[in-house]
């Protein structure tokens, strides 16, 4: 048995079921989670090994290194847990007209949501598209007013991007769908702000679920190891993931 493997097993015993690897828990793990976290975490094992293939594409294990406490959160990771909010809002794997929440790639639901990276600043922030109104704000868990002339740049780009994407890409069929470049954007209101310079992956995969459990989100909210943890978790175990 791998000694890293020996570890993590000591580690979950001596704490009573709250420690996992890296992961410090306040409450105990059940033994079937702890079995995958396990298979997620244990880094002797192949790094290359495929672990998740949806239609977002293919996740190695490698990729969920960047789950780890304190660690920043992969662009692979974020599209991956999108898929298994896309799969909890419409199980059928259909979009169809009654869709309201959807995660980006789609076509005309109530809202659109794009997770969108601030290259310059390293920070990755959320695109809230609503179709039917006309409008798009930026969730963003730092701000300041510098941030707000970011954010409304970076999402008037996307917009007209969107614009460019969806006409390449359908064309004549786009008839009657919006125009995104002559959204407003407006302000997204209050949302949970981070208190470190490494989480703002995590808080935009929560604002996403937020969003599509129908759920306002908290005024304040700190991401716990259990939280990176569930993630992980919730992607490999979603029935999106074909193996």
């Amino acid at each position: 048995m791998d000694k890293s493997f020996q570890d993590m097993i000591l580690k979950y015993n001596k704490s009573k079921g709250r420690q996992i690897g890296a992961f410090n828990l306040k409450v105990v793990l059940p033994q079937s989670k702890f079995e995958l976290g396990l298979f997620l975490f244990d880094f002797s094992l192949s790094l290359r090994d495929v672990l998740v293939d949806n239609v977002m594409g293919q996740l190695e294990r490698w990729y969920f290194r960047s789950l780890r406490p304190e660690a920043e959160v992969d662009m692979k990771i974020i599209d991956a847990f999108g898929c298994v909010l896309r799969y909890r809002d419409n199980p059928d794997g259909v979009i169809d007209d009654d869709a309201q929440t959807l995660i980006f790639p789609t076509y005309w639901p109530g809202l659109i949501l794009v997770p969108m990276k601030d290259v310059e600043n390293n920070h990755w922030i959320l695109a809230v598209i609503h179709c039917q109104k006309g409008c798009a704000s930026v969730w963003d868990s730092v701000s300041g007013r510098y941030r707000t002339r970011v954010r409304t740049h970076i999402l008037s780009e996307l917009l007209k991007k969107l614009d460019v994407l969806l006409h390449t890409t359908m064309g004549s069929a786009r008839v009657g769908g919006p125009i995104f470049s002559l959204f407003s954007v407006v302000p997204s209101g209050q949302v949970p702000q981070q208190e470190n310079g490494h989480d703002c992956g995590v808080f935009v995969m929560k604002f996403m679920e937020w969003i599509v459990d129908g759920e306002s989100p908290p005024k304040s909210y700190k991401v716990e190891d259990a939280a990176r943890l569930d993630i992980a978790i919730d992607i490999l175990t979603c029935e999106s993931n074909r193996l």
